[in-house]
């Protein structure tokens, strides 16, 4: 049951979004690779969506997009990155952006040797504001290494992965 106090306004399009609430989440499933050290980059998502009701997400065009001007007002989003395997990885960061513009919302991971510089890094919580239809987010990692393969990386059950809901 929804109670809704005296004098509040209820939409209609507020009642189908209360039943199929807009949310989003993908998974990279193609490693990236070739990046500049201690360059943030854009990841790409390019195969099928987890979840993606609202197709937010085109795999095809603008594959590290997820546009949630789709629907209109606040989003919460967190992501992950994971760099690829590399023990010459010294620092991964992370970070949500909106339109390509970086938000405060980047964790950093100091990589010890230990770890083969295997390590995810995930994003805080962020809430974003979509108000216009063209608004978009996008995960981007960051690696800082003196050598080897700089870039994403998928093994297993481990992958660069972003979430949006409304």
């Amino acid at each position: 049951p929804v109670t809704i106090l005296a004098g509040n306004k209820v939409e209609a399009a507020d009642l189908v979004y209360a039943q199929n609430r807009p949310v989003c989440h993908i998974q990279q499933t193609v490693a990236q690779t070739g990046w500049t050290t201690s360059t943030f980059n854009a990841i790409t998502f390019s195969a099928t969506d987890i979840l993606d009701p609202y197709e937010m997400h085109d795999p095809a065009t603008n594959n590290t997009r997820v546009v949630i001007g789709t629907i209109l007002g606040w989003w919460r989003v967190s992501g992950v990155f994971n760099p690829a395997t590399n023990t010459a990885n010294t620092m991964m960061r992370a970070a949500i952006a909106k339109n390509g513009t970086r938000l405060k919302s980047g964790f950093v991971g100091v990589s010890p040797a230990s770890s083969g510089g295997i390590m995810g890094v995930a994003t805080g919580t962020v809430y974003v504001e979509a108000t216009v239809a063209t608004d978009y987010i996008e995960l981007q990692g960051y690696v800082t290494a003196a050598s080897g393969t700089i870039g994403s990386g998928v093994s297993g059950d481990v992958a660069c992965s972003i979430s949006a809901e409304w």
